[in-house]
């Protein structure tokens, strides 16, 4: 990585503020693990270009900064414009040309596009040129493939750019260089596939994979459906070049594919070799090469990989832990000030409410704060992204919902009375739109109670349990003591504020919060509310909810943190899990807490009772023996297995895909639904 580092730290790299004040942002382009990508436009010249988010500095951009500056001669390699990065180095920008064609997949896999041989000949002969330039300058791609294929224009096919050089490694007069396993596993070459040696011939195997997908019309040679199947014919080079796909091809075409797709890199053909093969320098238009070819598996292979997409974006709550990794020194968050130079006065509300909330107009965050990414689209209670304040550049939490003042109100009107409690996730403003509302927050890179818990090498034991609980128990005395009852108390809920072992955790999540009227302080619940899993007996049976509710919700907490993560009345579907909470039926009594103290069993039976009356308050949890005490004897130091913590979090990560999958086949149904209506309405 230092062979990068030295040409990265050369490089003239400007702020992430000057990036803004130079580049007008148009619109996104895509969206992934990498980060995302814009379509930006130069202030001044009115230039269009392309803008890549990356989460942080890492030796994938180093190694695409460096290939793209070493190889800026060519017309054939994606040109590079610019550099920005923070100061944090939490967030890079890279600039570079606009390129309005789309990939290579999505040209050919267009409904008007007519895909012959000539054109697949005129297409590998550019890809060949490229990456021979590529390989005469020292550099190999390691991830050839039709997505990183992309044209310059929609109407030409002969302008295209190879981009992408994330995994492009710099080689020696060796030619070889030892990586591990990366690429895209259907373009992947055997030897990169076993670890062994890449070198330019694992580009050249790439180019097989792209000719043979092109002149079958996307036919993936290798891909059978999953991961290990593919990996096994990719390890065999089992594919069928006389298959009914290739039937309309020539055998000039078949030629150059057969002597690119063979196991032993040293037998396949160079670039320079493939640029002198008989199909690529015979220009001679007979009728089989102009026969139009079928693109109905180009059209598939499309349709899966914005499948896959539609997989990472529900996955992107993992990416919180790539950006924790350069941000878990600085986690200390200041609150949202107006500098000398903000063009934006934060101090003058449009609306101010009468418990002294102020409420400020939507363009105010658009012109103060920066997305960096989607922390998590979390359906009916919002949508959470990353933000970055554009003068200060601290790093903060927001939340959009649409159409939903009373809710956002009523939240931001309960994080404002909780903003002097360390315990509580502080608020920094709430802004309104015509249809939106977005409330700014603490950004937590700690990640939550689960989260924590279930990393590899995190070691649970009761000493840590018991801080755990006593810091949620503090928070949770506040919020009683402003008459505020939570009412969604869970380990999700419970968020640190950094990685570091002795980080302080925070209370989150405010959205079914409720004020408690004097002198009763309880409410009447209308309906089930929060997670069933940490559901309160009251709150299942509609009845009054108080601060005992959220006194219930500590005794899961703590049952699920001391047992590693089992959830105490969970019974595999909602009915069984209802009457287990209305019964009150768990167990402290199982072989792996055996090692547990009485004193903390003690404090979950407690509160875990049926009748709220008899559960300890807040208070009652603090003066409690296991919370009190501070000794540390063997028992409470042993290491607690958290397998069921893990598997709480993929149970988690399931429904959440699973919502997603769900929403999206709503969307299309209503979709098909108001199409048919407007084709009878036009009728």
């Amino acid at each position: 990585m230092d062979q990068y580092a030295s040409a990265f730290d050369d490089l003239p790299v400007k702020t992430v503020f000057e990036y803004h004040k130079e580049y007008k942002v148009l619109r996104q382009i895509a969206n992934g693990a990498f980060g995302s990508v814009h379509c930006v436009q130069k202030r001044d010249t009115k230039v269009i270009h392309a803008a890549k988010y990356v989460k942080s500095r890492n030796s994938d951009l180093e190694r695409e900064v460096n290939a793209l500056k070493s190889l800026c001669k060519s017309n054939l390699v994606l040109k590079f414009v610019a550099l920005y990065q923070n100061t944090t180095g939490i967030q890079s920008i890279l600039v570079t040309e606009f390129l309005a064609g789309g990939d290579l997949c999505e040209r050919t896999s267009s409904k008007d596009y007519i895909l012959t041989e000539q054109k697949c000949r005129n297409v590998i002969r550019q890809i060949c040129r490229g990456v021979q330039y590529i390989h005469s300058n020292n550099f190999i791609h390691l991830d050839l493939k039709p997505f990183n294929i992309v044209f310059s224009q929609k109407k030409d096919d002969y302008d295209l750019r190879i981009i992408d050089f994330g995994l492009a490694r710099e080689i020696d007069e060796t030619r070889r260089v030892r990586i591990g396993m990366c690429g895209t596993i259907e373009y992947m070459s055997p030897e990169v596939m076993n670890c062994l040696e890449a070198s330019p011939a694992s580009d050249c195997w790439g180019i097989g994979v792209i000719a043979f997908q092109l002149l079958s019309g996307g036919v993936s040679p290798f891909f059978v459906g999953n991961r290990f199947r593919t990996m096994a014919r990719v390890l065999d080079c089992d594919y069928a070049i006389n298959g009914p796909e290739l039937a309309k091809t020539s055998d000039e075409a078949k030629d150059f594919i057969s002597r690119l797709l063979l196991k032993e890199p040293s037998h396949r053909m160079t670039a320079h070799h493939c640029l002198q093969h008989p199909w690529l320098v015979d220009d001679k238009l007979y009728l089989g090469i102009l026969e139009t070819l079928e693109t109905t598996w180009m059209r598939r292979c499309l349709a899966r990989r914005r499948w896959y997409r539609l997989l990472n974006a529900v996955r992107a709550m993992t990416s919180i832990r790539q950006l924790s990794g350069s941000w878990e020194n600085n986690s200390s968050m200041s609150s949202v000030s107006s500098e000398d130079d903000d063009p934006v006065v934060l101090t003058t509300p449009v609306n101010r409410l009468p418990n002294g909330l102020s409420i400020f107009d939507i363009s105010a965050y658009n012109n103060t704060f920066d997305k960096l990414h989607l922390i998590v689209n979390n359906g009916a209670f919002g949508t959470l992204f990353c933000i970055q304040h554009t003068v200060s550049g601290e790093v903060y939490s927001s939340k959009h919902l649409r159409d939903s003042f009373p809710t956002m109100r009523k939240e931001a009107s309960i994080l404002h009375q909780l903003r002097n409690e360390d315990a509580i996730i502080a608020f920094h403003g709430l802004y309104e739109g015509p249809h939106e509302s977005v409330i700014v927050t603490d950004f937590l890179v700690g990640g939550d109670l689960v989260e924590r818990t279930a990393s590899p090498d995190f070691v649970l034991n009761e000493s840590k349990c018991k801080t755990y609980v006593r810091q949620i128990c503090q928070g949770l005395q506040y919020i009683h003591k402003c008459n505020i009852v939570h009412l969604d108390l869970k380990p999700f809920s419970i968020c640190f504020v950094s990685h570091d072992e002795t980080a302080l955790l925070k209370i989150t999540d405010f959205q079914l919060a409720q004020n408690l009227p004097l002198p009763e302080r309880k409410i009447k619940v209308t309906e089930m509310c929060g997670s069933l899993e940490f559901m309160s007996p009251e709150v299942i049976e509609c009845t009054n909810a108080s601060t005992a509710t959220d006194c219930w919700g500590v005794g899961v907490i703590s049952y699920m943190l001391i047992t590693g993560g089992q959830s105490p009345f969970y019974g595999g579907n909602r009915f069984r899990t209802m009457a287990k909470i209305l019964t009150a039926q768990y167990s402290l009594d199982m072989p792996d807490l055996r090692h547990i103290s009485p004193e903390a069993k003690e404090f979950i039976r407690q509160l875990l009772h049926v009748d709220p009356f008899f559960r300890m308050t807040a208070q009652d949890c603090l003066d409690h023996a296991w919370l009190t005490s501070d000794s540390d004897y063997v028992d409470v130091l042993y290491t607690l297995e958290t397998k069921w913590m893990k598997q709480l979090l993929a149970r988690r990560r399931w429904q959440r895909w699973y919502n997603a999958v769900r929403a999206m086949q709503r969307m299309r149904k209503f979709s098909a639904a108001s199409f048919k209506l407007a084709m009878e309405a036009g009728n």
